[in-house]
This record gives structure tokens, C-alpha cells and sequence, in this order.
């Protein structure tokens, strides 16, 4: 497939994406409307509300009482076995929609149809040469001689794995990488 072809299919998958988000947000819309308490078990603050509105209500409290402070931080405490949210999840009461290993493929492995390829790849390949990354740039530390080169990484349809792999295999450090994408500025 050429490169024009992954284009078209990419922006016919963020089409398709903007269509299913915008038929949520209608669906959710309408759920708010006749009852939020609905969607307590799809939106985080709403099953967070749920969870504070109902004990304060059960124990007679204030929305100010620390008992009530310490349940919205420990509600917030996401990636805690204990936390809030987590037990919510365990039994079924605040839905799930990734994996586990999901979450841990993404972490590992960036999405190979954008820029966030190119992104993740240099910062696991070079950690140490990676100053600051960003939805926008990233940016190198060659060496000490050298000025940092910031690689704009704004236009995302450049820097995929299609794109990118080959210029990042073939470099061997960061110096190297740099001197590829001066070379060939249209991959990133």
C-alpha cells in the first residue's frame, strides 16, 4: 500500500472514531438529561458523585466533614489495588474497557499509525538522549557540543511505523538518527 493509501486510511478510521465519539456523547447527553445516575457506572466523576452524594447522605455529613475529603483522595488514587475507583471496578460497578494487557501493550508498543510511533520508539531506544518529549516535538541532546535538535513531530501522519522503522533501525545511537532525519526530513 502506498503511503497516500495509509492516509486515506487513517483518516477514514479518525472519521469513523469522531463518528462513534459523537454518537456517544449523544447517547451520554440523553442520559444525563433523564438521569445521571445512569451513567454512574461510564463516567468517573459521575460514579465518583454517586459514591461521595450517597455517603454523606447515608452518614449525615457535609460535603466539608474529612471523612468526605479522604474518600475523594482515595477515590482518586487510580492505580491503587485499595483505591476508590478500583474496588468500584472489582465489582462491576464502574466499567472496564481495557485489559490489563492491553494497557500493557500500549505502554510498550505506541500506535503504529502515528507519530506517537516515532515518539515512543526514540525515547525507548535513546532514553538518555531524549531532553523533553512532547504532542509536538522531540527533542535530542547529541552531546555537550551540540544545540538540541527539536524534531517537530506535529503533523501526525509522519513519524508512523511505516514511515519511521526503517531510520530507526538504522541508527545505532542518536547522532546518527539525527543525521537520517536531516537526510530525510519527510519520514518525521
Amino acid at each position: 500500500a502506498t503511503q497516500q493509501d495509509n492516509n486515506i486510511d487513517t483518516l477514514s478510521l479518525c472519521g469513523d472514531m469522531v463518528s462513534y465519539i459523537d454518537n456517544k456523547i449523544s447517547e451520554y447527553k440523553k442520559m444525563y438529561i433523564e438521569d445521571k445516575q445512569k451513567l454512574s457506572d461510564r463516567i468517573d466523576w459521575v460514579a465518583k458523585q454517586n459514591l461521595i452524594t450517597t455517603y454523606i447522605d447515608d452518614k449525615g455529613l457535609s460535603i466539608d466533614d474529612p471523612i468526605v475529603e479522604a474518600i475523594d483522595i482515595k477515590y482518586s488514587e487510580i492505580t491503587a489495588a485499595n483505591g476508590i475507583a478500583q474496588i468500584l471496578r472489582n465489582n462491576n460497578r464502574l466499567k472496564r474497557y481495557l485489559t490489563d494487557e492491553q494497557i500493557d501493550d500500549a505502554i510498550d508498543e505506541p500506535p503504529a499509525s502515528t507519530r506517537a510511533w516515532f515518539r515512543g520508539k526514540v525515547l525507548s531506544k535513546f532514553p538518555d538522549s531524549v531532553s523533553a518529549a512532547s504532542w509536538d516535538s522531540v527533542i535530542l541532546d547529541l552531546d555537550k557540543t551540540e544545540p538540541l535538535l527539536r524534531i517537530s513531530t506535529t503533523d501526525p501522519l509522519r513519524g508512523t511505523k511505516e514511515l519511521a522503522e526503517e531510520l530507526l533501525e538504522n541508527s545505532n545511537n542518536v547522532q546518527e538518527l539525527a543525521n537520517l532525519i536531516r537526510k530525510n526530513p519527510h519520514i518525521n
